[in-house]
């Protein structure tokens, strides 16, 4: 008498059982190249009504999600990627002035951004829309920067 199977016990392949596994391998799917206007572009624009953060945490999963939906760079200031929801907190974290909290005002999700930009620029504001408004001092540049995404916006040069 044999004892009876447990479930994940391995069991030896014989030439049938191997053919069914390579058969049943053609027919699963692989989540990654669900893009395109299917499912994924629906998710995508799903979790943007959400949430940047959440958006951009999307596109982070593989490069085939990131095809299926909008670059939130590429955008200039599209309306869709601006994080409303967030503000910077004042002090920037630990050593590094690159690094700053932002917090969530509505869930109260707290996350640190590494903002390279902010290395060689000052930041004059923040916006209602959660955009730094930022000067690079040597050549009086302002720009806007999305934070969240990292997508910068020019603007025309200062003048005394």
């Amino acid at each position: 008498m044999t004892s009876p199977t447990c479930w994940g016990q391995k069991h030896p392949r014989t030439a049938l059982s191997s053919r069914a596994h390579s058969c049943s391998n053609d027919v699963t799917r692989d989540w990654a190249n669900i893009g395109g206007d299917g499912p994924t572009g629906l998710i995508a624009e799903l979790v943007l009504t959400n949430d940047v953060a959440d958006y951009v945490r999307f596109r982070a999963v593989c490069q085939l999600w990131r095809r299926c939906s909008p670059d939130p760079r590429a955008g200039g200031l599209d309306g869709r990627f601006l994080p409303r929801r967030w503000i910077m907190l004042d002090k920037a974290i630990s050593a590094s002035p690159r690094c700053h909290r932002f917090l969530n005002m509505f869930t109260g999700e707290s996350i640190r951004m590494d903002l390279p930009e902010l290395a060689d620029h000052r930041c004059l504001a923040l916006t209602p829309e959660g955009l730094l408004l930022l000067l690079h001092e040597p050549t009086l540049v302002v720009r806007l920067l999305n934070p969240l995404p990292h997508a910068p916006t020019h603007q025309p040069p200062a003048h005394h």
